[in-house]
């Protein structure tokens, strides 16, 4: 039966170090890490629901990049992009994020809207507030970064869930914090007889110790730990 009482955090180190050990939960090991944050923006969206080697990947380093002024760069900012979009050209039939999508990204879809057009709003949200590249993003520091996309950003632009809006944070560069949901704490259930609740303070506070402790000894960051996590929840 399982229990809410607090297990040995050690032990659940030790059986989530085995768990990795043996492959069922694999940890990215050649992590892409983007200068721009454009291009973070378009490899989160468009990264899911889809093969991110085979289709997000050569999206990005071969097509976006062809673009005039849209290789990734430091220097690249929110506004270039939306700007680039609303260059495009229209026919009868389509609109700006419909062009974009056929001429340089593609038609996918989330949350019933073009994946280029939930690109458009976070990249909106952004530039409204000034923050148009990596570096003025980074300027906020990571905790107020990590608030700023799971508070604001996620509420205002249909389509971001906490998964995709976390996986936003790490392209980001937030790799410290770790903001554990349901799907991570599913995994953590799995280790031991152990029932931890999102709602108590006690219970996420070593969830994020057993995390963090994980991820110095694999030499990877908590962000990325509880990203594998998350994917492997949501496999199974």
């Amino acid at each position: 039966m399982k229990t809410s009482l607090h297990p040995d955090p050690l032990s659940l180190v030790a059986e989530l170090h085995c768990q990795i050990a043996k492959g069922v939960i694999a940890i990215d090991p050649s992590p892409v890490y983007w200068e721009s944050g454009v291009y973070s923006i378009v490899d989160c969206v468009f990264s899911s629901q889809t093969r991110h080697e085979a289709v997000v990947l050569p999206m990005l380093r071969e097509r976006l990049a062809a673009r005039s002024q849209m290789e990734d760069h430091v220097s690249l900012r929110c506004s270039d992009f939306l700007a680039d979009i609303d260059s495009i050209e229209l026919n009868r039939e389509d609109n700006r994020f419909d062009a974009y999508g056929k001429a340089v990204l593609n038609l996918q879809v989330l949350g019933g809207r073009r994946k280029v057009e939930v690109c458009y709003e976070i990249a909106s949200f952004f530039a409204d507030r000034s923050l148009e590249t990596m570096t003025d993003m980074q300027r906020l520091g990571e905790r107020e970064l990590l608030s700023l996309i799971l508070g604001p950003l996620q509420k205002k632009v249909r389509g971001i869930g906490p998964a995709l809006a976390r996986y936003l944070a790490i392209l980001l560069g937030v790799e410290s914090e770790t903001q554990p949901d349901v799907m991570v704490l599913r995994v953590i259930r799995g280790l031991s007889d152990w029932q931890p609740r999102l709602t108590e303070k006690r219970d996420m506070e070593m969830v994020k110790a057993v995390l963090e402790h994980v991820a110095m000894d694999r030499d990877t960051t908590p962000a990325r730990l509880e990203n594998a996590l998350w994917r492997h929840a949501s496999q199974v």
